[in-house]
């Protein structure tokens, strides 16, 4: 059963719009919150994009089959080949580093030559000498404005705006101005001082 407090920040967060960040200290149970939210605004929140640590995916798994009472599995993305399958989970759980896989076009070298029509079928990047092909965007604006809700599990990971995973997410944020879908909720979960 959750705590009190627990249900005090999940009303918080639904009065807010689901658009929050829930700096709770460490341990107090932001993600026990987060699946509560999930369970019970499920109509209008799912399918959930739940962007986490990497060691932490299997524990959000979880969090969310306990607290739906196993009626909310979620899909764990565990590299960048993998599609998110929203028809069939509603929530769909990746790490912060394989969001630069799913979405390339973050770095700037690749928006800049691919701006300017000068990829080919694959090319170096300057800065980390790694090679980008030209068709690795495996979540395009098509893929990204199906969620209706993202939630940052330790959002502090996005605070350095030229990161590449800043950037991901703020992609896959803004997906719906490209395809003219509905704006998704965004959620930040923080224990640690932003």
């Amino acid at each position: 059963k959750p705590y009190d407090y627990q249900l005090r920040s999940a009303k918080f967060a639904e009065e807010a719009g689901l658009n929050c960040i829930l700096a709770h200290e460490m341990g107090v149970g932001k993600m026990v919150i987060a699946a509560i939210l999930a369970k019970r605004n499920e109509a209008s929140m799912s399918p959930i994009l739940f962007v986490t640590k990497s060691g932490l995916r299997y524990n959000t798994w979880m969090e969310f089959v306990n607290w739906s009472n196993g009626e909310m599995i979620p899909q764990i993305i565990e590299n960048g080949n993998q599609l998110p399958y929203v028809e069939y989970f509603p929530v769909v759980i990746i790490s912060y580093d394989t969001l630069r896989l799913v979405r390339p076009d973050v770095d700037l070298d690749w928006e800049r030559l691919n701006a300017a029509g000068l990829i080919g079928e694959e090319f170096t990047n300057g800065r980390t000498g790694k090679k980008l092909k030209k068709n690795v965007i495996r979540w395009d604006d098509a893929v990204c404005s199906q969620f209706k809700s993202i939630i940052l599990d330790e959002c502090q990971m996005i605070k350095n705006p030229a990161s590449s995973r800043c950037r991901a997410i703020k992609k896959i944020a803004s997906a719906w101005q490209r395809t003219g879908s509905e704006r998704p909720s965004v959620m930040g979960l923080s224990g640690t001082p932003i």
